[in-house]
């Protein structure tokens, strides 16, 4: 069994509404304080192809392939941390 705490679903919920709320090129995106950089093409093809703010986060930020992608620029393929 999981526990869903509602308060805590409730803010997650009114932080999607306000992300949604806004035009999407007047986000900062942030993690741990600092500002993801963002591309004025990434911006423009998804003003085109996009669902939702929200979701050009999960896509184009929080994603999967773009934390492999990140990371292999570092010199870390794989995800795996360089010693």
């Amino acid at each position: 069994m999981i526990i869903i705490d509602l308060n805590e679903l409730q803010k997650a919920k009114d932080l999607i509404d306000l992300t949604n709320s806004v035009p999407l090129a007047e986000i900062a995106w942030q993690r741990n304080g600092k500002t993801m950089p963002v591309s004025l093409a990434d911006l423009e093809d998804w003003r085109f192809i996009g669902l939702s703010n929200n979701w050009f986060a999960y896509e184009n930020l929080l994603s999967h392939n773009v934390q492999i992608n990140r990371q292999a620029e570092l010199g870390k393929p794989n995800g795996e941390e360089k010693p």
